[in-house]
């Protein structure tokens, strides 16, 4: 499993595994008046993917063609963060 945090510290994936992939995005997710507060976060998924694979700052062995499992979480919280963990399978 390789759980990536805002770090200079490299991680790498070994082989050739299929990959699962879960990305949780915690923001509010309403609006101070009540009313639901929309983001795309499929949109998210293809820039954090392409990133992760991007040679230069990316994990090492990463390839968005090797996702088997996604998953796309919304969390509510004031605190805006997001997390991603990927396993290998």
């Amino acid at each position: 499993m390789i759980k990536w945090m805002a770090c200079n510290k490299r991680y790498e994936i070994e082989g050739n595994k299929w990959l699962s992939v879960k990305y949780i995005f915690h923001f509010s997710l309403f609006f101070k008046n009540g009313n639901i507060r929309t983001r795309d976060v499929s949109n998210f998924e293809k820039v954090l993917s392409d990133f992760f694979g991007n040679k230069v700052h990316g994990i090492k062995g990463f390839d968005d063609k090797k996702i088997k499992e996604l998953v796309l979480m919304k969390e509510d919280s004031d605190k805006e963060k997001m997390e991603v963990i990927i396993y290998e399978i």
